[in-house]
């Protein structure tokens, strides 16, 4: 079978038939289509363009085989089933012009219908040219092909480098002789064929039937008489390519509101189509124009809505508050997100009022969504409602409309209780549309402010002279009652006293007592007790102090009963207790406590440790803390206090700080191993297998861990840490991780028992009292170095780095005073390079290495080698006053050929204060203030405003 056109020009009708046979394969076609259209054209020698630029050329050659010519490629286009994006595969732009040229001369036109003449094309009757369809297809592919041409050669390309000059004797190239005219020919007429397609779409026309490739294998004319041989039109294909070409057109162009509605036409009508034809419409870029755009595509469930949102805040914001009120029920959206792009847009489009009301129904919705998660109303949604003007009113009622109608009923109830808040806090007036949403009316006083405590005077039931009901009532007024005789008076009435006293709860130190003795009223005692202890739960110290004054008065006409007289110095042993206790409250709000009563609280602990008082619960700690406060060393080292786990730490303690202070090493010494000993077993695995130990080492440990904590004197917190960190770096053996303490050589490391230290325990203790001490001393760098040092230890380097930081700005008065060799140690200086390098910071870690006395320069090239660095890279280069690191960060960014980079370090070394010639002091101050710079930087980063 011959492929050769001049074959077919002889014989046309070969080509029909193989045509219907589908004998032809597609690149068989292709070739043939280019081959008979550079023929047709090489023999155009005048062109095929009009002088006017908005008039179409229509052939009028009187060589027979021009229409015959025509017709054949005419045949093979329409083969292809008319598809503009496969004809654009195979022709350049001029080919293709000239053959959509002949497609609309080929169209049997009547007076009136002026073809050539594109202008004319708007006056046309599209109803009239539907039928029966070549006429508005012919117009509509050729339209379409303008836009896509336009947008084509409007496009910056990089073509590849070739000789266009023509040598005689050689075939013409028609796609680069009539390239630039074709272009032209599309920029003049590029905004009439919009028109014209948009005229097409907002009509909702198609054509009827398209012509097939017999149609055009009749007589071999230019324009044919009638048309025969047509096949249907896929209607809604149609118009889905043409939707697609003039919504990519009017993106191109910047009109997204045009494209937006061209791409949502394309959507509807390509909704039924098995799958659009890949030659025309490109997946890759519709979906790039669907994100840009904010629409939905016909697969919306690939997305999530989280993804739609982050892609609407990028740059389509008109989508964005659209996108949110989608996700009010699924929630997909986290608040970190929305919280980022509402402090986005603040920045760039404060000045905006169109934007302004973009971020009130931002705050808006956000403040919704927050609602139904069942999150409280805070100040910060208070202020923006106050601001949120009549839009800000109207976003708020569609959203409570929204789900009043399809929320659920927590939903619902939620929404009715911030309308309820809105209306009491007066954002919103109770005669508003949002309150008329809710047939109820709200009760405002519920959300007043209300005293906790019960009532004297509660609404009781009636009695009906019922015994169960009086009881009853007894029973509330008995719950709500902190009174003395009410007590007293409610409880006869609640007999028997099993009844009553079996769910109160009394604590150790009373219950003992009371459960074997003869003292009369032991009910009524009982539960008196037991509202004590409540009172002290709820940190009541005033009412619970007056509840054990008037107890003591009830008991005193008891005092010739043995137990009544133990009962009565417990209870004074107690109040004191609540005194103590009080005082230390106030002393960690920052109060200033004062004593209570005649003597003083500090003389009332002397007498109790004394005496050896140790019937109440937390009295030995609480007097021992209060006397160790002031530094009462001698009084604690006399006191005749009894053998326990806490008295006898806190003798230890008190004479091994005396010896540390008199600068004894021998007794130093010794009593650092007694601490020592008396530490071990709270720490050990086999600490329940030591004769010593009581029948219950998990109280005693607790014990001596609330005693630790409650330490408020600053020089024993720091012998205590001092001890606690010398067993962890026992317990971890790892000198690289070991904590520095103020005294680490009073304690012996080096016994046998220290085996059997194990670091769980020792880690739970040393955390507890450090917390603790923390509050108590946040001021304080030697408290701040050991938590810094037990981060670094447990691997937390971000915040190891922060309390290293944070010791030196203590230590420097903030920076202000020079970073000396006493401020920074080399242990932690290696510390804090290593927490940087851990983070990724390796400039910084460069910055830090600079302060040890002999700087590790092989360590610090790597780092600044290494490209991948988190912190701010070269810009702190000015932060470098090391010239040996200075011109190896040159050679390297020379090396590399970083112009720039090596630029601002010439910039940094050629700065005087940092001449190697200079004077010490001057070298000495420019590295201080490089210093000063940086840690301020760094403290920038890492401290958190509260």
């Amino acid at each position: 079978m011959s492929l050769h056109w001049f074959d077919y020009l002889l014989c046309p009708d070969q080509l029909t038939s193989q045509l219907e046979s589908g004998s032809l394969a597609k690149t068989d076609i292709d070739t043939l289509l280019k081959e008979l259209l550079t023929n047709l054209l090489n023999s155009q020698n005048m062109g095929f363009f009009t002088e006017n630029p908005f008039e179409l050329w229509f052939c009028e050659s009187s060589e027979k085989k021009v229409p015959v010519l025509r017709n054949l490629c005419l045949q093979l286009v329409s083969s292809l089933n008319w598809r503009l994006g496969d004809l654009e595969q195979i022709l350049p732009p001029p080919l293709l012009l000239y053959i959509l040229q002949a497609y609309i001369q080929s169209q049997s036109c009547s007076g009136t219908q002026e073809l050539n003449k594109v202008s004319a094309h708007l006056d046309l009757f599209f109803v009239e040219i539907a039928q029966p369809g070549p006429v508005l297809h012919s117009l509509v592919i050729f339209h379409r092909w303008v836009l896509r041409t336009y947008m084509q050669c409007r496009t910056p390309h990089r073509l590849e480098r070739g000789s266009n000059v023509m040598v005689p004797g050689v075939k013409r190239d028609p796609a680069l002789i009539f390239r630039d005219q074709t272009n032209n020919l599309v920029l003049n007429l590029v905004s009439t064929s919009l028109r014209f397609l948009q005229e097409i779409l907002q009509a909702d026309l198609a054509p009827a039937s398209l012509p097939t490739p017999k149609s055009f294998s009749g007589a071999n004319l230019f324009s044919i008489p009638v048309w025969e041989n047509l096949r249907d039109c896929d209607q809604n294909l149609f118009k889905s390519l043409l939707a697609y070409d003039l919504g990519c057109c009017y993106f191109f162009n910047e009109d997204y509101t045009s494209s937006r509605a061209c791409f949502s036409s394309y959507f509807k009508y390509s909704e039924s189509l098995p799958s659009p034809p890949p030659s025309d419409i490109q997946e890759a870029k519709l979906n790039g124009y669907v994100k840009c755009l904010g629409l939905v595509p016909l697969s919306p469930s690939a997305k999530s809505n989280n993804i739609k949102f982050l892609e609407s805040a990028k740059d389509q914001l008109e989508t964005l508050i659209s996108a949110l009120e989608a996700d009010t029920f699924a929630r997909e959206i986290s608040d970190i997100e929305i919280d980022n792009t509402e402090g986005e847009i603040k920045k760039r489009m404060s000045s905006n009022p169109a934007k302004k009301e973009l971020i009130t129904s931002l705050e808006i919705l956000t403040l919704i969504r927050r609602t139904l998660k069942g999150l409280p109303l805070t100040g910060r949604g208070l202020n923006q409602l106050e601001n949120m003007g009549e839009h800000g009113n109207l976003v708020l009622e569609q959203q409570v409309n929204k789900i009043l109608g399809q929320g659920s009923a927590r939903d619902k109830v939620l929404i009715r209780n911030l309308v309820q808040k809105l209306i009491l806090f007066g954002i919103i007036p109770p005669t508003s549309q949002i309150a008329a949403a809710f047939p109820e009316k709200f009760c405002y006083l519920d959300l007043e402010e209300k005293n906790t405590s019960l009532p004297a005077d509660d609404n009781l039931c009636e009695t009906f002279n019922l015994k169960s009901i009086c009881k009853y009532n007894a029973a509330v007024q008995l719950l709500g009652s902190f009174k003395v005789p009410i007590l007293t008076g409610l409880a006869k009435s609640l007999r028997p006293g099993v009844q009553v006293t079996q769910r109160w709860h009394v604590e150790d130190h009373y219950q003992r007592l009371l459960k074997n003795s003869n003292i009369n009223n032991v009910d009524d005692i009982s539960i008196i007790l037991s509202k004590v202890n409540q009172l002290k739960k709820m940190q009541r110290w005033d009412e619970a102090t007056q509840m054990l004054m008037d107890l003591s008065a009830e008991l005193a006409s008891q005092m010739n009963s043995v137990h009544g007289v133990t009962l009565s110095r417990i209870i004074e042993g107690d109040r004191l207790c609540v005194e103590m206790q009080k005082n230390l409250e106030m002393e960690e709000k920052g109060e200033d406590p004062k004593d209570q009563g005649d003597t003083g609280l500090k003389s009332q602990a002397l007498s109790v440790l004394n005496s050896g008082d140790n019937n109440v619960n937390l009295l030995q700690e609480l007097c021992l803390n209060l006397v160790l406060r002031d530094g009462d060393w001698e009084s604690v080292s006399k006191c005749g206090l009894r053998g326990g786990a806490v008295p006898t730490l806190a003798k230890a303690l008190t004479n091994l700080f005396v010896s540390i202070t008199s600068n004894n090493s021998q007794s130093t010494k010794k009593l650092g191993r007694e601490v020592w000993d008396l530490m071990v077993p709270y720490v050990s695995a086999n600490a329940n297998k030591r004769k010593e130990q009581t029948a219950s080492p998990i109280k005693d440990r607790n014990q001596v861990q609330r005693f630790l904590e409650k330490i408020r004197n600053l020089d024993l917190a720091l012998l205590v840490l001092s001890l606690l960190a010398t067993l962890f770096n026992v317990a971890r053996d790892d000198p690289s991780t070991e904590l520095l303490s103020t005294f680490p050589s009073v304690w012996p490391t080096g016994l046998t028992t220290n085996q059997s230290i194990q670091d769980k325990l020792v880690v739970d203790l040393l955390q507890g009292v450090l917390y603790s001490y923390q509050k108590r001393f946040p001021m304080d760098p030697n408290i701040l170095q050991i938590s810094a040092d037990l981060n670094f230890a447990n691997n937390n380097y971000r915040t190891a780095l922060s309390q290293y930081t944070e010791m030196v700005a203590i230590r420097t008065d903030f920076f202000e005073q020079p970073i000396e060799q006493a401020v920074l140690s080399e242990c932690c200086i290696s510390r804090m390079v290593r927490c940087c390098s851990e983070m990724g910071r390796l400039i910084q870690a460069v910055v830090l290495g600079q302060l040890s006395q002999e700087p590790n320069y092989s360590q610090i090239f790597k780092y600044l080698e290494d490209r991948d660095t988190n912190d701010a890279a070269d810009s702190l280069y000015t932060c470098i006053w090391d010239m040996t690191i200075l011109e190896f960060a040159m050679s390297l960014h020379t090396r590399r050929g970083e112009v720039a980079r090596r630029r601002h370090v010439l910039s940094c070394i050629m700065q005087l204060e940092l001449n190697t010639n200079n004077e010490q002091e001057i070298k000495r101050e420019a590295a201080n203030i490089r210093k000063s710079i940086f840690f301020r930087s760094l403290a920038l980063q890492l401290f958190i405003a509260v």
